[in-house]
């Protein structure tokens, strides 16, 4: 049994995970999970104020308790990727009997030290191009955490230039003619709607919420095995904090592992290593 949580926060990956790693349900009762605000739970958004970091980790929780009963498993296999391991990390520390392992995707762990190093990065990268009207609205923007979450989505433009995100299959479906993410069976008219409003919505309450959590000193240890997945390519700003929180954790093992060829999500970007390095990780638990 495995539960995958998708990033955002307000992601849904209803659609991404069927056209990228449909094969895991050769291998396990495989659970995707649109969380409370997103996609087809976008009416869970309101009232918006009982939104917390918190009440997403009980629900979180009360899932893996769910599926660990309905399916008679003692443990199951929790999955995040990207916003979702800064979930499942705060699940797993919570609840570590409902769980045989940690295996974390784009792992984040402190999102305001991985925002001030982008910050630094796009400034840089204004001065070393001479951009002045680039360098003028970071001016204007400050140093995170931003104001409001337009200035967060503006920056995403210039991942590429402050990374080395390849050219995978991936991203080479993306766009008008490829998956956008919606062709899940369990979308409705509205909830197509819905899912692309939510990334905005449920961003805008729960990224606040993040700013003052950082694994380094909040989880100095965890009680289950953790695999983490990082692409050789992902952003400096998240794989610094990630490894130099994965460096001081006590753990019962733990395990690096590198995709040469990915970026931020390698279970998509190269989901055939991907899923024989879950094979490996559930060999090793049995």
């Amino acid at each position: 049994m495995l539960l995958y949580l998708a990033g955002g926060p307000g992601q849904s990956d209803l659609g991404y995970t069927p056209a990228y790693m449909s094969e895991l349900e050769n291998d396990f009762v495989f659970a995707v999970w649109d969380q409370r605000g997103t996609g087809t739970s976008y009416a869970g958004l309101d009232p918006v104020d009982t939104l917390t970091l918190d009440q997403t980790v009980s629900d979180t929780i009360r899932l893996a308790t769910y599926l660990r009963d309905r399916f008679g498993q003692q443990k199951i296999y929790l999955m995040g990727s990207s916003w979702g391991t800064t979930l499942g990390v705060l699940a797993v520390q919570r609840h570590p009997e409902l769980f045989h392992a940690w295996i974390g995707t784009g792992q984040m762990a402190s999102q305001l030290a991985s925002d001030r190093i982008i910050d630094r990065q796009v400034v840089d990268y204004a001065a070393r191009t001479g951009d002045q009207a680039l360098a003028g609205r970071m001016q204007g923007y400050g140093p995170p955490p931003y104001r409001d979450m337009y200035a967060y989505a503006f920056l995403i433009g210039y991942y590429d230039k402050i990374g080395l995100y390849p050219k995978t299959p991936y991203f080479q479906t993306q766009g008008p003619d490829g998956i956008d993410g919606s062709g899940a069976v369990e979308y409705g008219p509205l909830d197509k709607i819905n899912k692309e409003k939510a990334i905005i919505d449920v961003a805008a309450v729960l990224y606040p919420q993040l700013q003052g959590v950082d694994f380094r000193t909040q989880v100095p240890r965890l009680e289950v095995p953790v695999f983490l997945v990082e692409g050789a390519n992902e952003l400096s700003a998240r794989i610094g904090p990630a490894r130099d929180w994965f460096d001081r954790l006590q753990a019962p093992a733990k395990y690096w592992i590198t995709f040469e060829n990915s970026g931020h999500i390698p279970q998509f970007e190269e989901f055939p290593r991907f899923r024989a390095v879950l094979a490996e990780i559930v060999r090793q638990q049995s």
